[in-house]
């Protein structure tokens, strides 16, 4: 017994320290001799090295086999939360939807503590989105709603607020996303962590990552906040040891740039997002960070990639979205970034550069350059043109 204790911990430091051959080798030792806290242990210590060895359905398969450990009389409820977490995460990046059930089932007899609260908030989040890649709507609200209410510490409590903030502005409740990234943001202003708390950092990174596609202006600053915790400006640095965070921080410094007519810095930055989702087998994200180069450059081969991994899926909003945004002769706006979108509205009706800049709350440079931007896309060298262009495409739709 204690040397399968001593295999594990010996498991954890080679994993720690990026030995994950060694890791791979010391946790199955572990689990061979373990009694059965060690077994459970060693079999979530398990999923989580094949997670970073980008194995996520060998890791998908070691989570459900904790939960299996866990069913008998060892029921360590924070080993319990933090498998949860592990298996929605990893079966949301996988379009693993199967495990939706057991997932639905295990969260709802967890009684989240302070000690829990953070795992139950992340496994509550994956599940909803799982709910959503299935279109499930109603239960991906409901499940975002109960993990609400779970008591967590400043700023990971905002993390639901980002999540709702999302989920509205996908269903066309702006105004509702509007007061839940209200929330998130003043929670993250009001919130302090240390450098060393990457799970924490990442919650300003997904704030600015939803907010961001809203044309949200305070994204910059939560991402400028995450980044220089760290004494970082660049978010590979400032992530050096979380790759799949720095991922996060480059999609949404890439959206930030977009939102400012700054597409070939929103592309690169994207770019580099995307093939690390797709090398680290993350499909959702790469489908959405692919999503996101359409909607800025139009198809490309990500895009072309994309319709292949979104067949199996169709009533998700993934697959709505890959659809609309693949026939932008039917609407000029289809091509656009939703800050974008907003500058052509005021462009149509009328409004000059300097007004559009006083009524949206942008720089005139901003303005100029999403202006240069919506011209390259559209095909269009004036304003007339512009406005003509729109027009005669709401006529044929209509």
């Amino acid at each position: 017994m204690v040397r399968a204790a001593a295999e594990y911990y010996a498991a954890l430091s080679a994993w720690t320290h990026g030995d994950l051959a060694g890791a791979i080798a010391h946790a199955e030792r572990a689990v061979d001799r373990g009694d059965a806290d060690v077994r459970a242990l060693g079999t979530e210590l398990q999923a989580w090295i094949e997670a970073s060895n980008h194995r996520p359905a060998t890791a998908i398969a070691k989570f459900l086999e904790t939960l299996d450990n866990l069913g008998g009389a060892y029921r360590d409820e924070y080993v319990r939360a933090n498998t949860l977490r592990g298996l929605a995460f990893f079966a949301c990046g996988s379009f693993d939807v199967a495990v939706l059930p057991r997932l639905v089932a295990e969260s709802a007899t967890l009684r989240p503590t302070a000690a829990i609260a953070r795992s139950c908030i992340s496994a509550q989040q994956s599940i909803a989105r799982l709910h959503a890649l299935v279109g499930d709507d109603a239960a991906c609200y409901e499940t975002l709603l109960g993990a609400r209410a779970v008591e967590a510490p400043e700023p990971f409590a905002a993390l639901i607020d980002v999540a709702l903030a999302e989920f509205l502005q996908r269903r066309g409740n702006t105004d509702a996303a509007a007061l839940h990234r209200d929330i998130a943001f003043r929670r993250l202003e009001s919130a302090a962590w240390s450098a060393a708390d990457l799970e924490a950092r990442l919650v300003p990174v997904l704030f600015a990552f939803e907010s961001a596609a809203a044309g949200d202006p305070r994204a910059g600053r939560a991402l400028t906040k995450a980044l220089s915790v760290a004494g970082k400006r660049d978010p590979i640095l400032a992530f050096e040891h979380d790759a799949r965070a720095a991922a996060f921080a480059l999609f949404a410094r890439g959206r930030i740039a977009a939102s400012r007519g700054k597409s070939e810095v929103a592309v690169a930055d994207i770019r580099k997002a995307v093939a690390f989702w797709q090398r680290c087998g993350d499909r959702l994200m790469f489908c959405e960070g692919s999503l996101e180069l359409m909607r800025i450059e139009g198809e490309s081969a990500p895009s072309r990639a994309l319709a292949a991994e979104l067949h199996e899926i169709p009533r998700s909003w993934l697959s709505k979205e890959a659809e609309r945004l693949a026939a932008p002769s039917k609407s000029p706006r289809a091509q656009l970034t939703p800050a974008e979108a907003r500058v052509l509205d005021k462009i149509c009706e009328g409004l000059t550069s300097r007004q559009i800049s006083k009524t949206l709350g942008r720089s005139p440079s901003t303005v100029r350059n999403q202006t240069i931007s919506i011209f390259r896309k559209l095909d269009v060298n004036t304003r007339a043109a512009l406005v003509a262009r729109v027009m005669d495409s709401g006529a044929r739709r209509g």
